[in-house]
């Protein structure tokens, strides 16, 4: 007698909060009734073979993700995801990224397994910023802390040039992953978490920044919610609580990236104050806007009242909010990390054609879950490599 497969339908729900579809929308890509949508995802009602090969197109999957107890693990807190603003209000953009990263999350940890890799020195970052937090009776943070964190962090991770940060943070643990779906430059982050709440890795994915200097910022001020947010319910925040956090991660990525004692080097040699063109040095030298730059001044008591506003003033005449000079001589920077592990799993430990079998997925959509061109994977998995099946670091 023929078997008969279970079907799964969760796993359908699982692509639609991927797509940001609605059950409405992929009735009509099915040419069926919302309602069936509905039956499917309950398990109520099969699909007919003629759906299931139209999902499969649709959304790069293979016919069996829809017949298969996939390895995804719900291992990201979509409370503890620190969205933006204009991201945050829309539950259809939250649930998008939390699935996101959920798949991400599992597929890095199916090839992490492999490997021998050391915790993330954010974890000790974070160790010390709450032993300083417990010997303080106000739980509200002040710029002195948060000054105080920021170079806790920067000393652990052994950030020497603002310009390799990316390269820093990854070699350092963090997961990076670029997003078309996001608002214009922003970001959000999270760290993934075991059975029992506890930290294991952390990600930042960012929007399609337009230059270097607004990439570095935003990998800043994720940092500081990774630091210093990573346990606050982001989904139960006042706006006023959310706003107060999100200055806090602005405090902490200007002072990771423009440290106090080197500000009080450099702004001697800042002479014209409110004249945006001569922080033009220092934005060379540190890879900060000349808005970060002035403002950070200001906050630490360098430029007067007057001199801010005029710097403010003077750098709207020059058209410089949206595009600031040398922003063009400063090429993007592009994660690399999660396609080295690939890369390296590919050739070290088996064919990355098994990965794919074993979630079920074509190269699409791994391409579209971490934003990363479709033909490397393609070639990826087209390899024909020699491997070792054993433990190695990595």
């Amino acid at each position: 007698m023929r078997s008969v497969k279970m079907f799964y339908g969760e796993n359908i729900k699982l692509l639609r909060n991927l797509h940001g579809m609605s059950r409405r929308s992929l009735a009509v890509e099915l040419n069926c009734s919302e309602q069936t949508i509905g039956q499917y995802e309950r398990g109520v009602l099969n699909p007919k073979m003629k759906n299931i090969i139209d999902m499969s197109a649709y959304f790069a999957v293979k016919s069996s993700f829809f017949y298969s107890k996939l390895p995804v693990k719900d291992t990201i807190p979509e409370k503890n995801i620190a969205y933006r603003s204009r991201d945050r209000d829309v539950r259809k953009k939250t649930l998008e990224g939390s699935t996101k990263l959920k798949l991400a999350s599992s597929i890095i940890e199916f090839c992490e397994s492999s490997f021998n890799l050391k915790a993330s020195p954010l974890l000790t970052a974070i160790d010390e910023v709450n032993s300083i937090k417990n010997k303080q009776e106000n739980s509200d943070l002040s710029k002195n802390q948060i000054e105080s964190y920021a170079n806790i962090t920067r000393n652990l991770l052994g950030i020497k040039s603002n310009s390799e940060l990316l390269y820093n943070l990854e070699l350092n643990g963090v997961y990076v992953i670029e997003s078309d779906a996001l608002s214009y430059a922003d970001a959000y982050s999270v760290w993934s978490r075991n059975n029992d709440n506890r930290l294991i890795r952390p990600f930042i994915v960012l929007g399609n920044s337009t230059t270097l200097v607004r990439r570095i910022f935003d990998l800043a001020h994720e940092l500081g919610h990774l630091v210093i947010h990573y346990d606050v319910d982001m989904n139960n925040l006042e706006k006023e609580e959310f706003l107060r956090c999100e200055k806090e991660a602005n405090e902490f990525a200007s002072a990771f990236l423009l440290p106090q004692n080197e500000v009080s080097s450099w702004i001697k040699m800042v002479i014209h104050k409110g004249d945006p063109d001569a922080y033009i040095p220092v934005k060379q030298k540190y890879y900060v806007s000349l808005a970060t730059a002035a403002y950070r001044a200001y906050e630490l008591g360098y430029l007067s009242k007057q001199e801010n506003s005029r710097f403010f003033a003077s750098r709207y005449r020059k058209h410089y909010v949206y595009k600031e000079p040398f922003d063009d001589k400063m090429p993007l920077t592009k994660p690399g990390k999660i396609m080295a592990l690939f890369e390296i799993y590919n050739k070290k430990i088996e064919p990355f054609s098994n990965v794919l079998n074993d979630f079920s997925i074509e190269p699409q959509f791994l391409s579209d879950v971490f934003c990363l061109p479709e033909d490397l994977i393609t070639k990826l998995v087209t390899k024909k490599p020699s491997y070792y099946n054993n433990i190695i670091e990595f």
